[in-house]
């Protein structure tokens, strides 16, 4: 049994897992309906950060290029520190400051934005914003991948595992995220590979964990509970799972974001 098609069971829909199978597959393929989900990307200048939602949008992208069949509730718009800056509110706002010493006026970020996103790429010296969300990353496409991979799994109306509200009213209360990733044909072969990155990470002592996992609808229920739960033994912490099953995925990604205290 697909942990999509137990939803079925849970719904009372149908007990037939090839019939759920049919139905998942089909609603995968149907536009969002909904409104959007408005993100603000601010960098150093105008240029970076529209070069940066460019990014976010194209990390998923196969070589070869592959019709979308999906369309993403999430809009974009770039915000530099050398252009006016918008008068509306978005929903998310992710401050690019990379390597800059001292991020952008926080309460002014907070006038922006419901949840505010502050990323580092040089070591953090203080997490003084409270409410804020902090992270330090090896290099800038780890951001890409990892934002492109989890607002993907907002798109899918079949995603499940994460509770979006819930993660809209997360505080960190002082936490760093952390960043690390593995990629192989099938989740146990993508699980051994994280493994090893984690063990040569400093996600020891993680508080918390956000886990974006990208298969194709096969996954098992059985696969599912055997990569959170070895994770979860491994960082000693709670992890926070959100599935994309998509046929259109090639292997399994598992991408993990932990939380720990500086």
């Amino acid at each position: 049994m697909r942990p999509k098609d137990y939803l079925f069971y849970l719904l009372g829909i149908g007990d037939d897992p090839d019939a759920a199978s049919s139905i998942i597959t089909q609603q995968s393929l149907l536009p969002i309906q909904e409104g959007f989900y408005e993100v603000a990307l601010l960098a150093a200048t105008e240029a970076d950060a529209i070069q940066a939602c460019k990014a976010i949008h194209d990390a998923g992208k196969r070589p070869h290029g592959v019709l979308k069949l999906r369309q993403s509730r999430h809009r974009f718009e770039a915000i530099g520190l050398d252009a006016p800056w918008p008068t509306r509110r978005f929903h998310e706002l992710h401050w690019l400051c990379g390597h800059i010493a001292s991020p952008a006026d926080i309460e002014r970020l907070k006038g922006l934005a419901d949840i505010i996103h502050v990323h580092h790429l040089q070591p953090v010296t203080s997490l003084s914003a409270p409410g804020v969300r902090v992270y330090q990353w090896r290099k800038e496409q780890d951001i890409f991948d990892f934002w492109h991979a989890l607002y993907a799994a907002r798109d899918n109306p079949n995603s499940f595992g994460l509770d979006w509200g819930s993660y809209a009213n997360w505080s960190p209360q002082q936490l760093m995220g952390r960043y690390t990733s593995a990629q192989a044909k099938s989740p146990l072969q993508a699980l051994q590979h994280l493994q090893n990155h984690v063990r040569l990470s400093e996600l020891h002592d993680a508080q918390e964990a956000l886990l974006v996992v990208k298969y194709k609808p096969t996954l098992s229920l059985g696969e599912y509970a055997q990569v959170v739960g070895v994770l979860e033994s491994l960082l000693g912490c709670e992890i926070t799972p959100a599935l994309d099953l998509t046929e259109m995925s090639e292997g399994c990604s598992l991408k993990l974001l932990a939380f720990s205290r500086k």
